[in-house]
């Protein structure tokens, strides 16, 4: 039984990491578009605690625009558990709005403790792409691996905002905190 487990685990990683490289080669193999497919990919692998299935799912890009062109690209030929994808771009955070993910620029990196505290994120999975972001309250963080895109998360920022990760994307990140 222990050993169908494993092969289980090992197959939905093996899942996992080709679905975010046939999705980062439709959209060519930038850093920005490939992390753009891996922040697709983590919605299979995070629970939001009310998920209202006719609503769209919603992705919010704070600041640069790097970002915004591949995950809307994306948005136009996937859907999330099968809702409509709504990628949104913002320049300031008094545009906020409830989103299932943020993905914060480094631009907005200092004002991540703040972003944390809004009322209107409370169910939100904040991705960040900077050195030191983990540990200054974002909940998954890109970081570059002998030149190759990986991710850490802090399940503890999950956890608060009762966002479930499954094991298996947590076996996939170089650091969980």
């Amino acid at each position: 039984m222990l050993h169908l487990k494993y092969i289980r685990n090992f197959f939905t990683v093996i899942c996992f990491l080709l679905s975010a490289s046939q999705m980062a080669a439709q959209v060519k193999g930038t850093p920005e578009n490939i992390m753009s497919s891996f922040i697709y990919n983590f919605t299979a692998y995070l629970t939001w605690p009310v998920e209202e299935t006719k609503a769209p799912f919603k992705i919010i890009v704070l600041g640069s625009n790097e970002f915004f062109q591949p995950l809307n690209y994306i948005a136009g030929v996937k859907m999330v558990k099968g809702r409509k994808i709504e990628v949104k771009l913002i320049t300031k955070e008094s545009e906020i709005e409830p989103c299932h993910i943020l993905v914060v620029s480094e631009d907005f990196q200092k004002s991540l403790l703040t972003l944390n505290d809004n009322e209107l994120l409370h169910e939100t999975v904040i991705i960040t792409n900077c050195l030191g972001c983990l540990t200054k309250g974002a909940s998954i963080n890109f970081v570059s691996v002998n030149e190759k895109i990986h991710f850490e998360i802090n399940k503890k920022a999950l956890d608060i905002k009762s966002i479930k990760a499954s094991s298996q994307l947590l076996k996939l990140a170089v650091k969980v905190i």
